[in-house]
């Protein structure tokens, strides 16, 4: 299994982060192995709500089915992520962003644990991943603040745990 973690103070409001983390479409395309982000018809964040992500990971395109496990708006959204095929190889996994107010800045915090299916493929997947988790969220703290501000009208709904 690997874990990693990376956690980042952003200079923005926490509603205008989470409306930026909301937004799947865009916020998950700052992931280098994530090709294409599908959604079937109209969609909105919400527990168990899927979409497909197309995944590269260097052996070919991969499409994995996402499921929204988590969302508790302006705190945490957690996303699984599975092959759609159980007998395709690919990283099955779960991120999670937590969000936290401190002042008038946002920390994030941004996890992933999985596995790519044994422990030689783990060792050897772990350091390329902590890399791109690094550059993904410095990717999404400066497309954060260098965004315009968020409407003051945001609607964020109420979902409960």
């Amino acid at each position: 299994m690997i874990r990693l973690s990376e956690e980042i103070l952003i200079n923005e409001d926490i509603q205008k982060v989470w409306a930026f983390l909301s937004n799947l479409k865009f916020s998950l395309s700052f992931n280098r192995f994530h090709v294409e982000i599908k959604f079937f018809g109209p969609f909105s964040v919400n527990n168990n709500s899927e979409f497909i992500i197309v995944h590269n990971f260097g052996f070919g395109n991969l499409d994995m089915i996402a499921k929204v496990i988590e969302c508790i708006p302006l705190k945490r959204l957690a996303i699984s992520e599975q092959p759609i095929k159980p007998n395709k190889k690919g990283f099955s996994h779960k991120i999670v962003f937590d969000l936290q107010k401190n002042g008038d800045f946002t920390n994030l915090c941004y996890s992933l644990s999985g596995t790519y299916g044994g422990k030689v493929q783990n060792i050897s997947f772990k350091p390329i991943l902590k890399r791109v988790l690094k550059e993904e969220i410095k990717k999404i703290k400066i497309a954060i603040e260098s965004s315009d501000s968020v409407p003051e009208n945001l609607n964020i709904g109420n979902i409960s745990p």
